[in-house]
């Protein structure tokens, strides 16, 4: 790893992000959304949702509560973050969320499709090159009519 992502790393992990549950970027706001525009979104009951930069899953573990059939994938730089959510999931016993520790840039095609993609507060404040590589998941890992919210 280079040395400004040791910085930012260290950092990150010295204040971390307060995780909270955003209703803008739940996934039933998204699917009404796109069924407005007429993209005809999967069935949130059904249906494959990836969260950038999701610290402990405090967004993403609800709504995998609330949907058990569908699946959820979380990814966050910090491994602390990452092991709070881990917690969390353990103690509900949710099957269909994951929470991995990854920086956004590992993303890339092998982790297949979702229907929706959920990257709320962190566009604005990662550097131009993460910016880039997260417009390039909502092209690459976005299914046909999917909904991405950025």
């Amino acid at each position: 790893m280079s040395e400004p992502q040791d910085r930012i790393r260290s950092a990150y992990s010295r204040v971390p992000y307060p995780g909270v549950a955003d209703p803008k970027s739940h996934i039933r706001c998204l699917e009404a959304l796109g069924t407005l525009f007429g993209i005809q979104p999967a069935n949130i009951t059904d249906c494959r949702v990836l969260e950038l930069g999701c610290a402990s899953g405090t967004n993403l573990i609800p709504q995998a509560f609330e949907c058990p059939q569908s699946q959820f994938v979380g990814v966050d730089f910090s491994a602390d973050r990452i092991a709070e959510g881990q917690s969390v999931i353990d103690e509900l016993s949710l099957d269909n969320t994951r929470l991995e520790h990854a920086n956004i840039t590992d993303v890339d095609a092998s982790w297949g499709q979702f229907d929706y993609i959920l990257c709320p507060g962190v566009f604005s404040w990662v550097a131009p090159e993460v910016q880039d590589k997260l417009l390039a998941i909502c092209r690459e890992n976005l299914a046909p009519r999917g909904v991405a919210v950025v």
